[in-house]
């Protein structure tokens, strides 16, 4: 399975969670998901693959 998101760290420290095909910052809901600390990046990466397999398999 091709994963969907990347992670990249910026230089000061904070993260974003890019689309893996475009590399751009990944927006929801009218939020660009960037200058993240880490431990929202793991609880929004959790949301967003969960998201995806819903989207997938809604029932």
């Amino acid at each position: 399975m091709l994963e969907r998101y990347v992670i990249h760290e910026d230089e000061d420290g904070t993260f974003e969670i890019l689309d893996a095909k475009t590399f751009e910052v990944v927006e929801r809901s009218g939020l660009l998901l960037q200058e993240l600390k880490w431990h929202w990046v793991d609880t929004v990466m959790d949301v967003l693959e969960s998201l995806d397999r819903h989207r997938e398999r809604p029932n």
